[in-house]
């Protein structure tokens, strides 16, 4: 997925992490070993295939379009997953949905809104803007 011209640089290293190159197998395969280290690009086509990682492993999700997250829906980390570590990377809008709690930075092409209720545990950063409506939103 490329394309995304970032403003900030915060925005700039985030993007150049999220664009990185799929994995090779041996990275996939050190992954699903648990190796804490193991970096693994995990969205192929809005399929996704989670692999096991420890504590430090970075998690980065790419979404060719829009994402959306259904009202009410929770965004779960297991296995000492940090939010800090997971990064949503889409082409395309956020829409957060009603009461939804999402984990990680959220990097959006376009905007991201957050419906009412919604909280986020991470950082939202998106190029046009970030609408909140009564949000939590807490820096992991």
């Amino acid at each position: 997925m490329t394309g995304l011209k970032p403003r900030g640089p915060k925005l700039v290293t985030a993007c150049s992490v999220a664009e990185a190159p799929a994995p090779d197998s041996d990275v996939i395969k050190r992954a699903q070993e648990g190796d804490a280290d193991a970096f693994a690009v995990l969205f192929h086509a809005h399929k996704a295939r989670i692999y096991s990682g420890g504590r430090n492993a970075v998690w980065i999700f790419q979404i060719a379009g829009t994402l959306t997250q259904a009202s009410a829906t929770r965004v779960i980390l297991k296995g000492g997953a940090l939010s800090k570590n997971i990064f949503w990377q889409t082409s395309g809008a956020v829409a957060i949905g009603t009461t939804a709690h999402v984990e990680g930075v959220i990097l959006a092409k376009t905007m991201i809104a957050m419906n009412t209720g919604a909280s986020a545990n991470g950082r939202l950063l998106a190029q046009t803007a970030v609408s909140l409506e009564k949000n939590a939103v807490k820096r992991p």
